[in-house]
């Protein structure tokens, strides 16, 4: 088992990686949920090297090209003359020459003689080599660090067999196998959204869509890249039914005159080879000039580090009706002028490796609309919270359960062995969270690897910036182990402003941790309609050893340690009591007692003398009903079980809730 990798090294000690060839090896495994790369390294110490080498990972799968676990290692890494073909997880922080590391979309960059996306029968090496050689023209041939490189490749045949050693395992030029591979359309999630946009140059937090990384190079030396300090740049998109929002997030070190963004649409993504009547170009400049007409609304933004452009197109415009599953042809350029003048200097494309595509809607990407639920509404509250592992407030029972179910790591034992659900609310001090946690076996006996305890991980990322492949100075976290310790790993919390409460109750079937976190400490001023990062990890361990199964709210690989743009969105709500039941309705007072109880409970409500009563769990379901209970009446949830649930009551023009715990 090489944990859904191709190359794994792991627990070893000075590892050199050579003259390999690495495809498409993890997407047979269909059931694996972790982190995977085509050459991975996890657990090393001393020095690791890798050298000559080619990794092409599948496009759309979640891994990488090559990871190193470096939270877990102490080696140094070196990375010299490799071709990597989706993401080189540490090459920011290694000792690097001549790597070229290219988006995952570039599947014919190196060549081959005629790899395809297919399973193929291979009865010899010979065969791998007809499929895995090198065909004229790679950038793999004669590319590769002659110091220490093999004698001979994988069939046998000496290197160098040109002016220098060629990269992978086979060396040589081979006869091509048909023509190459057409690479894959980028296809970027456009997500409706919850608000009207203000176009002004800033991106607001309903921007919720996925961000894009405008990461091509028309032109220069691949070898060379561009330090993203000194030219990069993202994109988001959203839509209502009246326009479709883009803006563009440019990262500059010297903002010129003729720095510009170029949007390009084909509405109805006819992909025809010019330009036709759904097609159109619109190039905003840094000063907020537009060539291009037709535009709802435009600006153009100053930041620190660069220059935002923002645009709102009328779908009338593009003559398309926007619904889920619309698909619209789309194309982002940058155009960089790192010199007085207006001729650019780089230009950076989303989808399109040529030149041409102002002209050509065939070399566009493609958006797909999705008219999603909005994210989570962090409740704002007025009253009083007091963090004590209880949760029997009234507060906690109107704010809505958001359950975590995603499986990073197996639960084998069901619900009981791993489940829960959180619960966020905000006052102008903290963030408040609740979250229960059903677990059959608690374990915390390694304060020194407590992620390999039971508990619970909260990830923030405060200004919602979702920074790609690590965390940014508002990104954190945070661990609430089950003695009620809470820190954060990264060490970027701000405990000398204000300190992280949290107090852990244990339940007959698990445990409640309810936990503030002050905004100062965040370095978040807190408002209705900000907007932040978010995840709630559970963590299982049931034999004292290693982790057991671990669960998620929103992430779908187990990675959010090392990367906050794998965080969930939510947002919030403006400063009221209720964000579950029907607003135009009041809510009422109702006390439930006693609570926490072992039988019945008393229900008093006041405002409505008869109310219907159901009781769910935290994922919903309702489990007790029970028409025509009159104030003063006793219930009779003894028969739930032990558990959290939420008592809800509706009168005749008045709505209750009250959060119950059974023991």
């Amino acid at each position: 088992d090489n944990g859904g990798s191709g190359i794994k090294a792991y627990q070893v000690a000075n590892v050199t990686v050579r003259n390999n060839t690495s495809y498409h090896n993890n997407h047979v495994l269909e059931e694996f949920t972790g982190s995977t790369a085509e050459i991975a390294f996890q657990a090393i110490t001393g020095e690791v090297l890798v050298e000559n080498n080619i990794a092409v990972k599948r496009f759309g799968d979640n891994s990488q090209a090559y990871s190193f676990a470096r939270k877990e290692s102490s080696a140094s890494f070196g990375a010299r003359r490799n071709i990597s073909v989706g993401g080189f997880q540490e090459l920011t922080r290694v000792n690097k020459e001549g790597n070229i590391v290219l988006s995952e979309d570039r599947q014919s960059f190196v060549q081959f003689a005629g790899a395809r996306d297919t399973v193929e029968t291979f009865t010899s090496v010979d065969d791998f080599k007809q499929y895995f050689g090198l065909r004229d023209g790679s950038p793999a041939l004669d590319f590769g660090v002659s110091e220490n490189a093999p004698g001979t490749d994988l069939n046998g045949a000496e290197r160098p067999q040109g002016d220098g050693i060629d990269l992978g395992a086979y060396e040589g030029i081979v006869a091509p196998i048909g023509d190459l591979p057409i690479d894959p359309t980028l296809v970027a999630e456009i997500q409706s959204t919850l608000a009207a946009i203000t176009v002004d140059g800033q991106r607001e937090g309903f921007y919720t869509s996925p961000l894009q990384q405008i990461t091509k190079v028309l032109g220069g030396d691949p070898t060379e890249p561009i330090d993203p300090a000194d030219l990069s740049a993202d994109w988001f998109g959203v839509y209502d039914e009246d326009n479709l929002y883009v803006i563009v997030e440019v990262t500059d070190s010297e903002v010129q005159d003729g720095d510009a963004v170029t949007v390009l649409l084909d509405g109805d993504n006819a992909k025809s080879t010019e330009f036709d009547d759904n097609d159109f170009a619109f190039t905003i400049s840094r000063d907020g000039s537009v060539d291009g007409t037709g535009l709802s609304a435009s600006a153009a933004a100053m930041t620190e580090g660069g220059f935002n452009v923002e645009i709102a197109v009328p779908w009338n415009l593009l003559g398309t009706s926007p619904s889920d599953s619309t698909v619209i042809g789309i194309e982002i350029i940058v155009a960089d002028s790192d010199m007085t003048g207006d001729t650019p200097q780089t230009l950076l494309t989303w989808q399109s490796t040529v030149e041409g595509a102002e002209d050509d809607p065939s070399l566009f990407g493609e958006g797909l609309l999705r008219d999603v639920a909005p994210p989570p509404a962090i409740a704002g509250i007025t009253e009083e919270v007091t963090v004590d592992g209880d949760g029997a407030e009234a507060l906690w029972g109107e704010i809505e359960v958001y359950p975590i179910t995603n499986v990073l790591q197996e639960v084998t034992g069901g619900a009981a062995d791993l489940s829960g659900g959180w619960q966020a609310g905000w006052d102008e001090t903290n963030l408040y969270f609740l979250v229960t946690v059903t677990d059959d076996e608690i374990v915390a006996d390694d304060p020194d690897e407590w992620y390999n305890d039971d508990g619970v991980e909260i990830y923030i990322d405060a200004d919602n910036a979702k920074f790609f492949g690590g965390y940014d100075d508002n990104d954190y976290q945070i661990v609430v182990r089950p003695d009620g310790e809470v820190f954060d790993t990264k060490g970027k919390l701000r405990t000398d402003l204000a300190t992280p409460t949290a107090v852990v109750t244990e339940t007959a079937d698990g445990y409640v941790a309810e936990v503030a976190l002050p905004w100062v400490a965040l370095q978040r001023e807190p408002a209705a309609g900000v907007f932040i990062g978010l995840d709630v990890h559970l963590l299982d361990d049931d034999d004292g050893d290693s982790r057991d199964a671990k669960l998620s709210w929103f992430a779908e690989i187990d990675q959010s340690f090392s990367n906050a743009a794998l965080f969930g969105t939510a947002y919030l709500a403006p400063r009221h009591p209720s964000r579950v039941f029907t607003p135009a309705a009041t809510l009422g007072e109702m006390r439930v007692y006693p609570n926490p109880t072992s039988g019945g409970v008393r229900l008093e409500t006041v405002g409505s003398d008869v109310v219907d009563v159901e009781v769910v769990d935290l994922g919903g379901r309702v489990l007790y009903a029970q028409r025509g209970v009159a104030s003063g009446d006793v219930l009779d949830v003894g028969r739930l079980g032990a558990g959290v649930y939420v008592v809800r009551a509706t009168g005749a023009d008045t709505h209750y809730a009250q959060r119950l715990l059974v023991r």
